[in-house]
């Protein structure tokens, strides 16, 4: 467990609510004798509005990192690691296509949030076949985001589970 400086609403909600989602790369609280595991979420975002309203939204759930464009995602991505990516449709450098070429170099399995403030069927399908999680169309809510973060983080997991059981046997053969 890590010593972090978590954002104050994370630690007045501490002990009234717990949100459980799967095993976390990032920081984990004790409170009496539970545990709560925040999830690390790399935002890239030129819009500050955007930006302002996801952190006000998600402040009590997760920890959120906001970045301007791809070169500081590529710093945070080479320094850190991240539970997710939330990742706009598009911003003043580039198209969320560009960024997740970018994630994707750096760590295929890594779960990737498109949002978007219209979108369809086309636009999700698109999304998927590129490789992202999810795309998420406005208006945002809580619950919706929570929920695709839960399932992006636990397909991660398994991902890395199974990717770390057939290393092991690979050096067994």
């Amino acid at each position: 467990m890590r010593d972090v400086n978590l954002p104050k609403p994370v630690l007045e909600q501490a002990g009234n609510s717990i949100i459980h989602f799967a095993r976390f790369q990032t920081a984990e609280i004790r409170r009496g004798d539970e545990v709560l595991a925040i999830p690390k979420i790399l935002l890239l975002s030129d819009d500050e509005m955007e930006t302002a309203a996801l952190r006000e939204l998600l402040c009590e759930h997760v920890l959120l990192t906001p970045v301007d464009d791809i070169a500081e995602l590529a710093v945070h991505l080479e320094n850190s690691q991240y539970d997710a990516i939330f990742c706009p449709w598009s911003f003043h450098h580039g198209r969320w296509g560009e960024a997740l070429s970018q994630i994707q170099r750096r760590d295929p399995d890594l779960p990737v949030i498109i949002f978007s403030r219209t979108g369809g069927e086309r636009e999700w399908i698109e999304v998927l076949e590129s490789g992202a999680f999810d795309l998420l169309v406005a208006p945002y809510r809580r619950s919706d985001i929570l929920g695709v973060l839960e399932q992006a983080r636990a397909s991660y997991e398994g991902r890395r589970r199974n990717l770390g059981r057939w290393s092991h046997q690979l050096k067994a053969v």
